[in-house]
């Protein structure tokens, strides 16, 4: 969250671009997210607080257009630290979806202080993590099949547990796709396992017909919060 030069830090998130498991397949818009990276330290984010962030936001000010909003600084992370491969404007996704359960307070208070130049130090942030899964309709990315039904929503438990509905319409009584991300299902935990066992216990409940999603999101780093993973 910035104005000017001023930046306060929302938790890592980390995004799963390939279609299928094991990070194969083609390219998407994102097949889940979670967040905090477990291996990315606070220290590291100051890193890319102090030599991507401000410097950005300095060379906006200094041209005449400074900045207020959502910076979105995504990054891949190399033998030789954080290199920037996108900026957008905006919060990522599916990368909002799981930041969204970890966010304390008032996040519409949050974001108009922001867009009055009231930038607080810290965002108010929960313990634990945050996964989210996307329920993908059959053809995804490249031809994705439209007016599917989506069942079992009600099914789905209230605590920890959120659906984010990225391509839906109702007809009547009746839930339709509309695109290729249909939901996202996102859970929070006490840690990434649970949030993860939470999230997958959720969308075992929803049925759509020709649906895909990954079964491993995130897997590689639950229970791997201490060792940076280099792959």
């Amino acid at each position: 969250m910035c104005h000017g030069t001023a930046v306060a830090l929302l938790p890592s998130s980390q995004d799963h671009k390939r279609a299928y498991d094991g990070d194969t397949g083609p390219n998407t818009g994102g097949m889940g997210a979670i967040a905090p990276v477990p291996w990315v330290s606070a220290a590291d984010l100051e890193h890319v607080k102090k030599n991507v962030i401000i410097p950005v936001l300095q060379g906006m000010q200094k041209e005449g257009a400074p900045f207020t909003g959502t910076l979105y600084v995504g990054l891949m992370w190399t033998a030789n630290g954080p290199k920037v491969l996108e900026f957008n404007v905006r919060f990522g996704d599916p990368e909002t979806e799981a930041l969204m359960p970890l966010l304390g307070g008032d996040v519409a208070a949050l974001l108009l202080d922001a867009a009055n130049g009231k930038i607080p130090n810290a965002i108010e942030t929960r313990a634990g993590s945050a996964a989210a899964i996307v329920i993908a309709a059959q053809g995804y990315p490249d031809q994705p099949e439209t007016g599917v039904p989506v069942e079992g929503l009600d099914d789905i438990p209230g605590d920890s547990v959120a659906v984010f509905h990225g391509g839906t319409r109702t007809e009547g009584n009746k839930t339709l796709s509309t695109s290729g991300r249909i939901l996202a299902v996102s859970a929070w935990g006490d840690d990434l396992a649970r949030a993860l066992e939470g999230a997958y216990a959720a969308v075992s409940r929803v049925k759509i017909p020709g649906s895909f999603l990954r079964s491993d999101i995130g897997r590689r780093h639950a229970g791997a919060h201490k060792e940076r993973t280099k792959s």
